[in-house]
């Protein structure tokens, strides 16, 4: 049970860094095609990072849940 913890977590650490690099990418290029002074590549850190921390939450709680229940089976 500890490694399927141990992978979801480090799963949900990678998700992070890609959605904040897409953000980066994505909101610099916009910023830089309509002249936004940086305000697309923060709005879409700020809405990456709030939906992954959302599901930051469900995952923890799914978890505590297995944990409760005993149910080791993969989802």
């Amino acid at each position: 049970m500890m490694n399927r913890k141990m992978a979801i977590l480090i799963s949900m650490g990678m998700e992070l860094f890609g959605i904040v690099l897409v953000g980066v990418m994505v909101g610099g290029w916009l910023d830089e095609k309509y002249g936004w002074n940086r305000m697309a590549t923060l709005s879409l850190i700020l809405l990456g990072f709030v939906g992954w921390f959302t599901h930051l939450i469900v995952a923890l709680r799914t978890l505590e849940k297995d944990d409760e229940s005993g149910n080791t089976t993969p989802q």
